[in-house]
């Protein structure tokens, strides 16, 4: 910016009044010029438009000023002695995780040059001679986004702390019960909420019923279409109805209350009072294996998930094994078979199938949790991911 140009833009009050009532809000800018008579007009200029302005001289002062002032924006050089634009804007990238867009000031013209600043973290440039118009033009752009990024990030807060105080209240509502021989985890896709949920509840002859459902879909609309599945589980299972009166029960509750198109996959277990069998149900869900003193059985889903259709118009169909002292069951959801192996291909039930039998009456959460973590490598699963596990020699 020339001098010259710096006067016309200073003394045409009528433009730079139109600019300021452009102005959506006024920002912090940390402007890093070397130049100390070209940081003074620039910066003159900013503050007679209502920004706030703080200079540094060199790409080491930047990255000092940039921790203290938290600016909104920087201008920033590229040509400097010592750390360069470049470096600098590195550094400050690499030390910072929120957004700050930085603008280069550079004088140099080549292509290169210029997609080089985009790629080391820069958001825009604009040619030295700064031209006011210009440089004012980009002050409102950036004024405009820095509006909406704060609206943004209020309403990620306000978002925040109404999951936080949703997790809370569900988190009680879920059902509380344990029993020795039954383990299970929960791996949230999601941030605070799961649409996995795992429900363990003794029945009043003794003997121990577990529903595992999985809903589609993440986060709070999945966990929040469990909860009436839940209450009324835990409630039949106290009253000691069966598994055949409680799944038709639960699959009209969800049909009746759950949003169309929503529906839970779901997987229902009941250990006799004697421990000598179990009855199942599987609605949309992953294979069921059954360990019995190494007899491994493996039981897949022959019914719709539950909610999609009315009872009336249903045939629940159920699975039965003989179960004793050394009885293990493991079951899953769709998130741990389709979780990819450091090769990037599914788990799948192969895999499945030889953990179960690989352990035995052994198989507990943390055996089968370090395995296939390690089968996973780096990768996570994509979708909530569950296991459940039933093991009669832990009673």
């Amino acid at each position: 910016m020339s001098i010259n140009s710096f006067a016309q833009a200073m003394s045409d009050g009528e433009l730079l009044r139109s600019r300021k009532e452009d102005s959506i809000n006024a920002l912090t800018v940390l402007l890093v010029e070397d130049e100390r008579s070209q940081a003074m007009l620039i910066a003159a200029l900013l503050s007679q438009y209502g920004h706030t302005v703080h200079m540094a001289h060199s790409g080491e002062q930047a990255i000092e000023m940039f921790r203290e002032v938290k600016p909104d924006l920087v201008l920033m050089d590229v040509i400097m002695p010592g750390m360069d634009g470049y470096e600098t804007t590195k550094a400050i990238r690499a030390e910072h995780s929120a957004w700050v867009p930085i603008i280069f000031l550079t004088g140099l013209s080549d292509q290169t040059d210029r997609l080089y600043a985009l790629k080391v973290g820069g958001d825009d440039f604009f040619s030295k001679p700064v031209d006011p118009a210009v440089l004012l033009a980009k002050m409102n752009v950036m004024s405009r986004i820095h509006a909406m990024q704060k609206q943004l990030n209020t309403y990620k807060a306000a978002q925040e702390e109404e999951n936080e105080i949703a997790a809370f209240v569900m988190n009680h509502y879920l059902n509380k019960n344990h029993d020795s021989r039954v383990e299970y985890s929960i791996e949230s896709a999601s941030h605070h909420f799961s649409g996995d949920a795992i429900s363990v509840s003794p029945t009043a002859d003794g003997g121990l019923n577990v529903m595992m459902l999985d809903a589609m879909g993440h986060g709070l609309s999945a966990a929040i279409n469990v909860l009436p599945a839940i209450q009324a589980f835990n409630s039949m299972s106290k009253r000691g109805m069966p598994l055949s009166n409680i799944v038709p029960e639960i699959n009209d509750k969800i049909r009746e209350l759950s949003l169309p198109g929503h529906f839970l996959a779901g997987t229902f277990i009941h250990v006799d009072p004697t421990a000598s069998q179990l009855t199942g149900w599987l609605g949309g869900t992953p294979k069921v294996y059954v360990n019995n003193n190494g007899e491994i059985q493996s039981f897949s889903s022959k019914n719709l998930s539950l909610g999609i259709l009315p009872s009336s118009k249903l045939d629940f169909e159920f699975f039965h094994a003989p179960w004793s002292a050394q009885s293990v069951l493991f079951t899953c959801t769709d998130g741990v078979l389709e979780s990819l192996d450091a090769e990037g291909e599914e788990l799948g039930d192969a895999w499945i199938c030889e953990i179960v039998q690989k352990y035995g009456s052994t198989l507990d959460i943390a055996i089968f949790s370090r395995d296939w973590k390690s089968a996973m490598g780096s990768n996570k699963p994509h979708d909530d991911a569950s296991v459940l596990i039933i093991n009669q020699s832990k009673i």
